[in-house]
């Protein structure tokens, strides 16, 4: 049996993002028998299934939290996905709170754990050089990506497509640097937009000039191909952040699918500059038309790439069957004594320790408010001081003049 901490992406009325993830992993486990420990509410019931599994996927540091004082028990038939940097993604949004206790939770992972996915070549570097180990990790790549190398468009279709229109399929998070790429439209004249988002009110600055150019609209997750297909060029406007440089978006492995060349803010984003993805940036796109033969030759040098990153996903799936399969063959040798007691336990510490961080945390906080008062009152103290200070000089030298004026 399989426990997967996680949501059941089954039961979502939305499956987007992180569910999206969830679902493609369970499918790659067809056939086995499969329980997701969100459906299950009760703490025993929780603790035999965790002892029970023949193996424990966990989806993000988010979710290995629920379970981070069992995996010095259970590491060894742990596989951690790690869908990203989540402290440094919590230190982003400055959700520090969140972010202490993710750090701590992490710590945890990379101490016990012993079998890791990561969904890009320099998140697997980046977690190495953050926590060496003498012993060596199972590591397994697999991009969050699910097509299969015959979906996309062919080179001769890619000559055909109108050249001046550019595309963006996406949120409208701050993250994606909506502003960036409305202040785009607005200047360049000479292209056509089609943004397809569900957050149409993130673009409400596009000018009443513009709004010729653009097409705004909402579709379909499985309409947005066609979209592609007819695109030559295609926003994807992220920060030079650790986030961005160990992320792998899956909106830019479609791009590369279907022939669109990425309009980049920072060239390093994920596996794709190791991979010698073509691209333009965000100033040479502002800068004016490029020529047509040039575009087109990049979407066909991206098709390559973009082969690359189907074959990753192939060898991350055969990679996780056979991992999957180890750990059952040393699971039948003996792994474990913890009783359904003891697990309990260690559920029920893991959020008392949860509490403890958040207490430690705000306690720094509140010390920190009370130096920077501190701080500001004793500057003011000064000021009123020298304020102070000059009164007093004022007062003595009117005292001098009234004097001298008497004796005149």
């Amino acid at each position: 049996m399989i426990l997967f901490i996680a949501p059941n992406p089954f039961k979502a009325k939305k499956r987007e993002g992180f569910l999206q993830r969830v679902a493609a992993i369970d499918e790659i486990f067809s056939g086995e028998k499969k329980v997701y420990f969100d459906d299950i509410t009760n703490i025993e019931e929780q603790a035999k299934l965790l002892i029970k599994a023949d193996l424990i996927y966990v989806h993000s540091m988010y979710n290995a939290n629920k379970i981070a004082g069992c995996y010095e028990e259970f590491g060894h038939k742990i596989v951690t996905d790690l869908h990203g940097v989540v402290p440094e993604e919590e230190e982003y949004i400055d959700n520090m709170e969140v972010a202490r206790i993710m750090a701590a939770t992490e710590a945890t992972t990379f101490r016990y754990g012993k079998h890791f996915v990561a969904v890009s070549e320099m998140m697997v570097r980046h977690f190495d050089d953050k926590y060496p180990s003498k012993q060596k990790r199972s590591w397994i790549v697999l991009p969050i990506h699910n097509a299969s190398s015959t979906g996309g468009i062919a080179d001769d279709d890619i000559v055909k497509k109108n050249t001046t229109t550019v595309i963006y399929a996406g949120g409208g998070q701050g993250w994606q640097n909506v502003d960036m790429m409305v202040d785009a439209i607005n200047q360049v004249k000479d292209a056509s937009f089609v943004i397809l988002t569900h957050d149409q009110e993130a673009f409400k600055s596009i000018s009443e000039d513009a709004k010729s150019r653009v097409v705004l609209k909402s579709v379909k997750s499985g309409d947005v191909a066609k979209y592609y297909k007819a695109a030559s060029l295609g926003f994807i406007l992220r920060k030079d952040t650790l986030v961005n440089r160990v992320a792998c978006p899956t909106k830019l492995i479609e791009y590369l699918c279907y022939g669109v060349v990425p309009i980049v803010l920072t060239e390093n984003i994920g596996d794709f500059k190791l991979l010698g993805y073509k691209y333009i940036t965000l100033k040479q796109f502002l800068v004016g038309k490029l020529a047509d033969e040039l575009i087109a030759e990049y979407a066909k040098e991206n098709r390559s790439v973009y082969e690359e990153f189907v074959k990753q996903a192939n060898e991350g799936r055969k990679s996780l069957l056979e991992t999957e399969k180890l750990i059952r063959e040393k699971r039948k040798q003996g792994h474990g004594h913890l009783n359904v007691d003891s697990v309990k336990i260690r559920l029920t510490f893991q959020e008392k320790e949860n509490t403890l961080l958040r207490y430690e945390y705000q306690i720094e906080a509140y010390q920190k408010k009370v130096g920077e008062y501190a701080e500001l009152a004793d500057h003011y103290r000064r000021k009123y001081g020298e304020l102070e200070a000059n009164l007093k000089k004022g007062e003595f030298l009117r005292g001098i003049v009234k004097k001298m004026k008497k004796r005149v």
